[in-house]
């Protein structure tokens, strides 16, 4: 996904520069080597086909429904759009380096102690009874699989639909200024194409009351902070909807990327209490056997 990003970026950033030096969208994107994301884009410019019709956009990444009137300022957009996902899927792979490298050690750890500690408590004499309590729920275990397959699989059933809904609402709760920014990213790229802000808000399905101020329509259908309010109440007063869109859009991503960054943060944390207690419970289990052998000593 990040390397898909990655090569259209690199070609929405050749086509931009080919229209900033005056190229037509045709010669831009003459520029691009075979096999790149706009590869059918010239083909489809060639037929006939819009421009807002004609490109395809990566997943997450609002369509525009109306020509395109500035091509130049609409990949400048798409460009920014693209580059915060393209930034956060980095920045997110950067930050689980730590936490997968304490779980691959959680891993070798648990394989150690299953394959030579504990087999080899088996030879200092009779096993502590915390690896008899192990021992037998093992083996109850393997002669009841059946039942346990069973039961797990109702409790799966039973259980399932709830637990997939309660991560979905964290998800979503998770990711909420990121849709938000989105689906404002689609209104300012039509208000930037000269669209009137009342055309982008029912692009967006928004259908305000004629006795409601624009801003408040807007901040309402998307819950925006009282700060958002304001600054779209500014916009609304001035005329100036796209520099205070641009501007709330930036707020919402940099959220965005502040809340998933103090997510990652936690996992570090939640990894250590788990070794920690699995290290808790095997040094139950060892106790014993070393406090005799230390006393025979």
């Amino acid at each position: 996904m990040l390397r898909r990003l990655i090569q259209y970026q690199q070609a929405l950033r050749t086509v931009h520069g080919g229209l900033n030096q005056g190229l037509s969208m045709q010669q831009s994107l003459g520029l691009l080597p075979p096999n790149q994301p706009f590869a059918t884009l010239h083909a489809a410019l060639d037929r006939g086909i819009p421009l807002h019709t004609a490109l395809i956009l990566p997943r997450g990444i609002p369509t525009l429904d109306a020509p395109i009137a500035d091509p130049l300022r609409y990949i400048r957009q798409l460009d920014q759009h693209v580059t915060h996902r393209i930034d956060t899927l980095k920045q997110l792979g950067r930050r689980l380096v730590y936490p997968s490298v304490l779980f691959a050690g959680l891993l070798v750890n648990a394989v150690v102690m299953h394959t030579v500690v504990v087999p080899s408590l088996y030879t200092l004499g009779d096993p502590p009874t915390a690896l008899s309590l192990y021992n037998r729920g093992v083996h109850a275990l393997a002669a009841h699989r059946l039942d346990c397959l069973l039961g797990l699989g109702l409790v799966a059933s039973l259980a399932g639909p709830w637990l997939c809904a309660r991560i979905q609402r964290v998800w979503d709760r998770l990711n909420r200024d990121w849709h938000t920014a989105t689906a404002l990213t689609g209104i300012h790229m039509r208000v930037t194409q000269g669209l009137p802000i009342h055309s982008c808000l029912r692009h967006a399905g928004i259908r305000p009351d004629p006795s409601t101020r624009i801003s408040d329509a807007l901040a309402a259908a998307f819950q925006l902070s009282l700060a958002h309010r304001h600054r779209l109440a500014i916009g609304e007063q001035s005329g100036d909807w796209e520099s205070h869109l641009a501007g709330i859009i930036h707020g919402l991503t940099a959220s965005h990327q502040d809340r998933i960054n103090r997510c990652i943060a936690l996992i570090p944390a939640l990894l250590l209490v788990i070794i920690g207690g699995y290290m808790l419970v095997f040094f139950s289990i060892l106790f014993q056997p070393l406090s005799q052998s230390i006393y025979n000593l």
